[in-house]
């Protein structure tokens, strides 16, 4: 995934399922801590869970959603936003999104 990227291109924020659960937090740290060079900002994090709760299975489209309002509406940090999205069954999953940001007026 991380592969499509040139060399000097940075993820600008990410956005994860973060729900309180140790498991998830294990989840993005490990992918943080793996790829951390590939970051602009690795402390760059939303988790939509914090306000909409747990979304459960929804929560990666509900973010890839958010990612696409945040570019269209000119509040993403940049076009790259990763999309991480675990289970308590094992699954895990992430999508590497590039995605024109608007300019704000």
């Amino acid at each position: 995934m991380l592969a499509a990227l040139d060399s000097d291109e940075k993820i600008d924020q990410s956005i994860c399922d973060l729900t309180g659960e140790i498991w998830r937090a294990d989840d993005l740290g490990f992918t943080l801590t793996g790829f951390s060079p590939r970051f602009k900002d690795v402390s760059r994090i939303t988790a939509p869970g914090s306000g909409w709760g747990d979304t459960g299975v929804a929560s990666a489209p509900l973010s890839v959603g958010l990612a696409v309002h945040a570019g269209r509406s000119g509040y993403a940090a940049g076009p790259r936003t990763l999309v991480c999205s675990s289970s308590a069954s094992g699954e895990r999953g992430a999508l590497l999104l590039d995605i024109p940001v608007k300019e704000r007026i």
